[in-house]
């Protein structure tokens, strides 16, 4: 089996990418709204909170708010180790790709796209008549990805080594998009040829265990 890491530029369309793939191959699938309720029954309130509010919390070195990001940083990480273990799982963002690295059946995806691309399409699903208004809604959570992702894995830019698939939507759309990365799920599953820590082998928390199989049997 495998699962499926999905990073994505604000405004790409990745998660709907996400969403089909996980629907075409039968996977669980894990948005941040899902890794936001596993969170709040694991025992972390007000995840989304934290996360909105970077950069300005992640700038804030006080012990205290030091101590808060830590175990924020820590939980998110067990949820996302948790999801995968049960294999058969499609992961949107927090740094997911980061979290499995060096798990073999694992396949990393990023989808990007053009800055004016991301405006329109999130003036479309929004319904923002105001271009500056988009613009400035792209780059702000531009800013806050950027901000969380070096706090928490301390790097502002993923690098296109750090996956195995790349694609920009503005050369490849989400109807040729799809069906490629099903296509890799599929020989990924196949293949014989793999070596190395598999997901399998990922030890996890009876009482996070319990939560994990509630929301999968949901």
């Amino acid at each position: 089996m495998a699962v499926i890491t999905f990073s994505q530029e604000f405004g790409s369309g990745g998660r709907d990418i996400a969403k089909r793939v996980a629907e075409q191959t039968g996977y669980f699938f894990a948005d941040k709204g899902i890794i936001g309720d596993l969170l709040a029954q694991y025992g972390l309130v007000g995840f989304q909170r934290i996360y909105d509010s970077a950069p300005a919390f992640w700038e804030s070195f006080d012990s205290q708010k030091m101590e808060q990001r830590k175990i924020t940083i820590g939980m998110m990480n067990r949820v996302i180790l948790a999801i995968a273990q049960r294999d058969r799982a499609v992961i949107v963002g927090r740094g997911g790709y980061l979290a499995l690295a060096g798990y073999a059946d694992v396949i990393n995806v990023r989808i990007g796209a053009s800055f004016d691309t991301r405006v329109a399409r999130t003036m479309r699903e929004q319904n923002i008549a105001d271009l500056a208004q988009a613009e400035s809604l792209v780059r702000t959570n531009d800013l806050k990805r950027e901000a969380f992702m070096e706090s928490t894995y301390g790097t502002r830019r993923e690098r296109a080594c750090d996956f195995n698939i790349v694609l920009d939507v503005d050369m490849v759309p989400a109807s040729r998009a799809v069906p490629l990365i099903v296509g890799a799920a599929k020989e990924l599953k196949k293949s014989k040829a793999i070596t190395g820590k598999r997901v399998g082998s990922i030890a996890v928390e009876p009482v996070l265990h319990n939560v994990i199989e509630g929301i999968f049997a949901a």
